[in-house]
């Protein structure tokens, strides 16, 4: 009985370990926010995605990243990056009126498309 069980088992273990072995990649983005009190309270938001030496294959996700500089306020970006995924790391002041916040998410290293240089 023993020896009926052990091949299905050693199988079920090898196919296991082969559909967990995807590769994590963990990507940051930092958006800045500068205050503008003098423009009815309005923000100015940037966000810088770092080098390109890497690139998702779905565009929308970098459109998505992009369209952050069209918010106006701290709440709507943090309700913003929450709502596609990402996590705050860190958030620190430059000086009285810039803010810099550090965003994290991982993907699957099947959601880039590398660039050879």
């Amino acid at each position: 009985m023993k020896k009926k069980l052990f091949l299905p088992v050693i199988v079920l273990l090898i196919s296991f370990s082969i559909c967990s072995g995807q590769e994590k990649v963990e990507k940051y983005c930092e958006v800045r926010i500068y205050s503008r009190w003098n423009d009815d309270n309005r923000q100015k938001i940037s966000i810088n995605i770092g080098n390109t030496d890497t690139n998702f294959k779905d565009s929308s996700i970098l459109n998505s990243l992009l369209a952050i500089d069209n918010f106006h306020n701290t709440v709507d970006v943090l309700d913003y990056m929450a709502k596609l995924g990402w996590d705050i790391v860190t958030i620190s002041s430059i000086h009285f009126s810039t803010t810099k916040i550090y965003f994290k998410k991982v993907f699957d290293k099947s959601e880039f498309k590398i660039v050879n240089n």
